[in-house]
C-alpha cells in the first residue's frame, strides 16, 4: 500500500502541473457563466411545451367556489365539477386530466390548487397557466367587482398535487440536490480523470518507462496508485470547479441586478428543502456508489487500453469509444426524463457503461424502486470486480508489448493462466 500512495503522489503532481489541466478547469466555469446568460431560451421553450400539454387534455374538471368563473369558458374539454372529492378521483382513476379548484377565499390566500397526473417533472405545472387564463378571462367580463379587481392584480401561488399509480406523489429540489451534485461528479470523472488515466498508463509504456516502473513494484500496487492519484486529481478539480463557478454566477447575478440569474430567487429555492437527515443519508451513500462505480469501471476500462495499444494515439481512438458509450443515455435523455420507470430507462440502468448514469439520473427523478436500487449496486460492484480483474490481466498480458496491438484472441486464451 506504501508504494501505492508514492504511485498515487506522483500521479497528482505530474497532473495538476499540466497546462491542459487548469484550461479545462477554467472553461467551465466560464461555460457555466455564459449558459447563464442564455437560459432563457429553454424557458421559453419549456413554456411553450406546458402551453400545449394544457391545450391537447381531453378533460379538465373546474370546481368553483368563487363564482368568477363565467359560463362562457366552458366547453366540451372543460367541465363544471361540485364534488372535489368525486373531482379528485376522476383524475386519480385517469378519467379527467386535471381538476382546477378556485377556493372561495382567492380574495386572501391568492391561492388555486391543480390536481393531475403525474406527467414529470417538466410538466406538472402544465395546467397553472390555464388556470389563470380562465381566471382572468372571467375577471374581465366583469370588472366593476373590487374583490375580482384584486384577484386580477394578483400574481397567484399553485398548490399542486400529483398521482400516480392511485398515490398522490411529492416533488421537492431537495430530491434532486444529491443526485444532481453526483450527475455534475459523474461528468467530471467520465470527461477528465480517465482521460488522465489513459494517458499515464500509454505514455509510460511507449516511452518504454514502464520496464524500470515494473521492475520495482507489482502491477496491482502501480494501477491502485494510478487510481487514488487521479481520484485526487478530480477532488481538487471539483472544489476549483465549484468555487470558480459561484463566483462566476454571483458576477452575473450583480450584472444582471439579480434578474435573471442563477441566484435570483436561490432564497426561495432554499425554503423549500424538506429532506430528512435519512433521506439525505440515503442518497449520499447511492451518490458515492454510483459515481465511482461508474467511475472505476472507467478507470479500469482505460487501464486496459492503455496497455492494449503500442501508442498513446491509438489508445486515444480506441478509449473514445468506451466514453461516448458511458455518456450515451444524453442523446434520449428526454424519454428518460418523460418515462424515468419505462423499459429503455431499466435496460440501460443494467449495462456496463450506461447503469452508473442512468441510475443516478433516475434516482434524480424518484423513479428508482428498492428493488431497483438493491440490484442496481450489487450489478455495479459485480462489474467493477469483472472488470479490475480484466484490467490486471490486459495490464500484465500488454504493458510491455511495444510493437504492436495485443492479440485479444491470444488474451482470452490465456485469460485463465497466472501470468
Amino acid at each position: 500500500m506504501k508504494k501505492s500512495l508514492i504511485v498515487a503522489k506522483r500521479e497528482y503532481i505530474k497532473v495538476v502541473r499540466k497546462p491542459s489541466f487548469w484550461l479545462s478547469t477554467l472553461f467551465l466555469p466560464i461555460f457555466i457563466v455564459v449558459v447563464s446568460f442564455i437560459s432563457g431560451y429553454s424557458s421559453m421553450q419549456l413554456e411553450e411545451k406546458l402551453k400545449d400539454e394544457a391545450a391537447n387534455a381531453n378533460k379538465v374538471l373546474i370546481i368553483d367556489s368563487t363564482n368568477y368563473i363565467k359560463p362562457e369558458v366552458y366547453s366540451e374539454k372543460i367541465v363544471r365539477a361540485t364534488d372535489l372529492e368525486l373531482g379528485i378521483s376522476e383524475v386519480i382513476n385517469g378519467t379527467a386530466d386535471a381538476l382546477i379548484f378556485y377556493p372561495a377565499d382567492i380574495v386572501s390566500t391568492k391561492s388555486v390548487q391543480i390536481y393531475s397526473q403525474d406527467k414529470g417533472i417538466l410538466l406538472n405545472e402544465s395546467y397553472n397557466k390555464l388556470a389563470t387564463d380562465l381566471l382572468k378571462q372571467s375577471i374581465l367580463a366583469d370588472l366593476g367587482d373590487p374583490n375580482k379587481i384584486s384577484v386580477y392584480n394578483s400574481e397567484l401561488e399553485f398548490q399542486v398535487k400529483t398521482y400516480k399509480e392511485g398515490k398522490e406523489t411529492n416533488f421537492s429540489l431537495s430530491d434532486l440536490l444529491v443526485p444532481g451534485i453526483s450527475l455534475v461528479i459523474y461528468f467530471t470523472l467520465t470527461t477528465f480523470a480517465v482521460n488522465y488515466l489513459l494517458l499515464s498508463v500509454s505514455e509510460e509504456k511507449e516511452n518504454r518507462v514502464m520496464e524500470i516502473v515494473l521492475s520495482s513494484i507489482s502491477s496491482r500496487d502501480l494501477i491502485l496508485g494510478k487510481i487514488i492519484g487521479l481520484i485526487g486529481v478530480i477532488f481538487t478539480q471539483v472544489l476549483l470547479l465549484t468555487v470558480l463557478s459561484l463566483l462566476g454566477l454571483a458576477a452575473t447575478s450583480t450584472l444582471l441586478g439579480g434578474q435573471g440569474s442563477a441566484f435570483a430567487n436561490i432564497g426561495a429555492t432554499l425554503g423549500t428543502l424538506n429532506i430528512t437527515l435519512g433521506q439525505l443519508i440515503g442518497q449520499i451513500v447511492l451518490g458515492v456508489v454510483f459515481t465511482f462505480a461508474g467511475f472505476f469501471i472507467l478507470a479500469c476500462t482505460m487501464v486496459g487500453v492503455g496497455a492494449a495499444s503500442p501508442t498513446y494515439k491509438e489508445a486515444q481512438s480506441m478509449s473514445s469509444i468506451f466514453v461516448i458509450l458511458s455518456i450515451f443515455p444524453i442523446y434520449f435523455i428526454t424519454i428518460i426524463l418523460s418515462d424515468p420507470s419505462g423499459d429503455l430507462a431499466r435496460i440501460f440502468s443494467f449495462i456496463p457503461f450506461t447503469a452508473s448514469f442512468v441510475l443516478l439520473f433516475r434516482n434524480a427523478l424518484g423513479a428508482l424502486t428498492l428493488p431497483e436500487i438493491i440490484l442496481g449496486v450489487v450489478t455495479l460492484l459485480l462489474y467493477c470486480i469483472v472488470f479490475v480483474i480484466i484490467a490486471f490481466k490486459l495490464f500484465e498480458y500488454g504493458a510491455l508489448e511495444y510493437s504492436k496491438r495485443i492479440s485479444f484472441k491470444e488474451f482470452f486464451s490465456t485469460f485463465y493462466k497466472k501470468s
